[in-house]
Formats: structure tokens, C-alpha cells, sequence
């Protein structure tokens, strides 16, 4: 695995660092505490399941991940719920994955509150063991199928 520092610091400005600008200024807005407002994110697989081809959105997916529970764990005694959808395919890939059935995922995680994530995966993946190229494997089979070739 072989990640330029530029690549990595680029993914962490856009998945984290954007995340935790707004967040801190949000955080601090008195109509937003009085609100009890709440902070969804969308997390990656790779932050889950890392695989080394895509090392750097593993690493930045699992730093914001971590976030998301963080802001969880300080924001809740203030009455302010933060989660994370993690989605564990390409939206719009099939129907399973469709933008439709993920906002389904968000609404339930923001109405319930009460986990801090949501991971959107085949219902077969659930609890699975194995590397991270294994586990993307199941949710690209054609891949699969083109590196036996």
C-alpha cells in the first residue's frame, strides 16, 4: 500500500477536517443548542472494512467514524445527537443501494437517536469476518469475477 501524504491530507480536509469546522461552529450556536439540533454524517465501509487499494479513504472514513461517536458521547448530556450512516457501497449502485432506501436509514437513526451508527450493508455481510478485500469482494462480485480472469 502506497499513499502519497498529499492524497492522505487531502481525504482528511474533505472528510474530517470539513466535519469538524462546522461542527465546532454549529456546536456553538445558541439556536442550535436551544433546538436540541442534531449532526448526521455519512461515513464509508472503508472506515470499517479497510482495504489497502483505497488507503487513504480507509483511514480518513475510520478517523470520521470515530468522530461522529465523539460528538455523540459530549453532545448527548446537552440534548444534541450526533450518527453516522455508514454505507458499505456505492449509492445508486443497484436498488439495495439506492439514494432512496439509504435517506430511509438517515431518517430512522435521526427519529430513533438512540445509536450513534447505522451501517447500511447487504443483510448477508452482517457480522462478517475477514479482510477488508474479502468483505468487498461479496459487495463486488464483478471484480471478483475480473481478477480470476
Amino acid at each position: 500500500m502506497r499513499v502519497e501524504t498529499e492524497e492522505l491530507v487531502q481525504h482528511f480536509r474533505l472528510d474530517v477536517a470539513g466535519a469538524w469546522t462546522v461542527c465546532r461552529d454549529l456546536i456553538e450556536d445558541p439556536e442550535f443548542l436551544q433546538n436540541k439540533g442534531a449532526l448526521l454524517f455519512t461515513g464509508g465501509g472503508f472506515g470499517i472494512h479497510p482495504f489497502p487499494a483505497f488507503g487513504a479513504m480507509s483511514l480518513t472514513k475510520a478517523a470520521l467514524r470515530s468522530y461522529a461517536y465523539m460528538l455523540n458521547e459530549a453532545l448527548a448530556p446537552k440534548g444534541i445527537y450526533a450518527g453516522t450512516v455508514t454505507i458499505n457501497g456505492p449509492i445508486g449502485m443497484n436498488d439495495f443501494f439506492s439514494a432512496d432506501r439509504i435517506a430511509e436509514a438517515f431518517y430512522e437513526l435521526y427519529e430513533k437517536r438512540t445509536e450513534c451508527e447505522k451501517v447500511y450493508e447487504y443483510p448477508e455481510l452482517v457480522g462478517f469476518k475477514g479482510s477488508g478485500a474479502e468483505y468487498w469482494s461479496h459487495v463486488f462480485p464483478a471484480s471478483k469475477e475480473a481478477e480470476s480472469h
